[in-house]
């Protein structure tokens, strides 16, 4: 197992050594002789680097990916710590997104694709989107979207200097589209009560849904992680990580739980 971190610049130039044998010494050095007008690309440019000095890259299911999870408390994560990352957050009774989503006369069955509030249901299934002019029925589709298709565990392998446009460090995205839908302010009410936080976890390679094309081969997801260490371990970018559907993260896997500082 590699550990795969590339959080901060030195854990990705860490990465980068671990991944090729190369030092970082001898990477800075690469990075100043790479010469734009004989390479168009600089991945291109990395992998010639690569063949001649007879590096034999890991498997890509040898990594072990080190991620942040953004989140918002408002108790410290206690749910998080004692039962890890879990999906569909929404309906499970230990966390405190759907203790506050009942608190507002808001329950999700999801067996059933119905949003209830106090006594209205919502049909909030995932099927053909709506014309957006049809107001509700885009609204409830939305919802639907976010419970169905878009709810896997998600975080960053590395940070932009910009808020990620989930505003995640705010509220749950889920909100957004309820009040959408109901015309309420829950995500504000929520934004007022609760503070940013940070998971640090980490989880295996078959677990993640590779960032490029699935199909490519092994060496190929092999290089695309590479690259992201390189850009890294130079500058900063923001690498988003997606879990597979279903995938959980057990509180074994979680490393650490902190306030985030960043964004604000």
């Amino acid at each position: 197992m590699i550990i795969y971190n590339i959080l901060s610049k030195k854990e990705a130039q860490n990465t980068l050594e671990k991944l090729t044998g190369i030092t970082w010494s001898e990477w800075k050095g690469i990075r100043d002789s790479y010469d734009r007008d004989q390479w168009s690309y600089e991945d291109d440019y990395i992998e010639d680097v690569l063949r001649e000095k007879n590096v034999t890259l890991p498997s890509f299911y040898e990594l072990e990916f080190v991620f942040s999870h953004v989140t918002t408390s408002a108790n410290g994560c206690i749910d998080i710590r004692k039962y890890g990352l879990i999906t569909h957050a929404c309906q499970n009774n230990k966390t405190e997104l759907c203790a506050f989503l009942h608190e507002n006369g808001v329950a999700i069955d999801l067996s059933r694709r119905e949003l209830h509030y106090f006594d209205k249901v919502f049909d909030v299934s995932y099927d053909r989107c709506p014309l957006e002019y049809m107001e509700t029925e885009y609204a409830a589709w939305l919802v639907g979207r976010k419970l169905y298709y878009d709810y896997g565990i998600c975080g960053f392998l590395s940070y932009g200097n910009t808020a990620y446009g989930g505003y995640v460090h705010r509220r749950p995205e889920l909100l957004m589209n309820i009040d959408r839908l109901l015309k309420t302010d829950l995500a504000d009410k929520w934004e007022d009560t609760h503070q940013p936080y940070e998971v640090i976890a980490h989880i295996g390679a078959k677990m993640v849904v590779c960032d490029g094309d699935e199909r490519c081969d092994d060496q190929r997801k092999v290089m695309e992680y590479l690259m992201k260490a390189y850009w890294c371990a130079f500058s900063d970018n923001e690498n988003i990580v997606l879990l597979r559907s279903e995938v959980e993260v057990p509180p074994e896997n979680i490393w650490k739980v902190r306030p985030f500082e960043a964004w604000k």
